[in-house]
């Protein structure tokens, strides 16, 4: 997903400034991703700034998975941006302008619900992973831990979610519709290579498109 999106967006992109931490929002161990796959990324390093955010001074690293998510944020623009001049919180997926009397980023972030969404804009790929295995990596690490479930860890109900566009979760809102790849603007990546990521293109096999189902 990292790499779909250095080459989606490189050319319009000053710094791509990525914290990382061998620790999960969780509190559980994992290795650093992308210092392991560093030279994979090799044709992007010119914009890439890596910086490693120490969770273990967080106290009780397992209690507070959300103020671990806040000190990725906030230590990453710190580590990161360290002559930064206004604030060192992250603002999120927002686009805005500063000047002297602007709130800083973590305002904007909190009034984030408020915002007049773009449509169209952009592509959401939390869940866009090629495995089973991938999707309960991500269950078990986020800060949502109150959904690392064994009902939504369930292999058969993880393959029907993705396969027939259900929300992993079970939560209420519309339907997820399945949209023809040929009526939208895919990311140039996978325009580029379909057969290596025709698991984000087309669900719909018995396996959902997962290669560990």
């Amino acid at each position: 997903m990292l790499e779909i999106r250095l080459y989606e967006i490189y050319d319009y992109v000053t710094l791509f400034l990525i914290a990382e931490s061998n620790i999960t929002l969780s509190g559980k161990p994992k290795p650093f991703y992308l210092k392991q796959n560093w030279q994979r990324l090799a044709p992007y390093h010119a914009k890439i700034r890596r910086v490693e955010v120490n969770l273990m001074a967080n106290t009780n690293i397992t209690a507070n998975p959300w103020r671990n998510e806040n000190t990725m944020r906030d230590e990453g623009i710190r580590l990161g941006v360290p002559n930064s001049t206004k604030g060192n919180s992250w603002a999120g997926g927002t686009v805005s302008r500063f000047n002297s009397h602007t709130k800083i980023p973590s305002e904007l972030r909190k009034a984030r619900a408020g915002y007049r969404p773009v449509s169209g804009a952009c592509f959401h790929c939390s869940y866009c992973f090629d495995s089973i295995a991938g999707v309960r990596q991500k269950l078990g690490s986020f800060s949502h831990t109150e959904l690392d479930i064994p009902k939504f860890r369930d292999k058969q109900h993880i393959i029907d979610r993705f396969r027939n566009g259900k929300d992993l979760f079970d939560r209420g809102g519309g339907p997820i519709h399945r949209v023809n790849k040929n009526q939208i603007e895919l990311p140039q990546l996978l325009q580029r290579e379909p057969e290596r990521f025709m698991y984000m293109l087309n669900r719909s096999f018995p396996n959902a498109g997962f290669r560990d189902a």
